[in-house]
């Protein structure tokens, strides 16, 4: 067996060092890993809180818009109050 050479290492210290060797690649394998979920974790916040910014400037639109609308409605309500009074009170001076 090659153990038996001077300066030889046994086979299972080559598979100890090949075994660490293994596990440190695999080990920065997974902090790579981890480094880009905490990249795309944060990209994902970003874009959350661009979500969550779009979302209230949208509310606040649609809130003016309503109102506004709801200020239109009411104008005409009382303009279309207005010419039935204006038709009943000529509909009165022609009976």
């Amino acid at each position: 067996m090659s153990a038996d050479r001077p300066g030889s290492r046994p086979l299972s210290e080559w598979r100890a060092f090949a075994l660490v060797v293994f596990l440190l690649g695999m080990n920065g394998l997974m902090v790579r890993q981890l480094h880009l979920h905490s990249a795309d974790r944060e990209a994902i916040v970003r874009l959350e809180q661009q979500i969550t910014n779009l979302g209230a400037s949208y509310e606040a639109k649609y809130a003016v818009y309503h109102r506004r609308l709801e200020k239109l409605q009411r104008d005409l309500n009382a303009r279309a109050r207005e010419l039935d009074e204006r038709e009943k009170a000529l509909d009165e001076q022609n009976l």
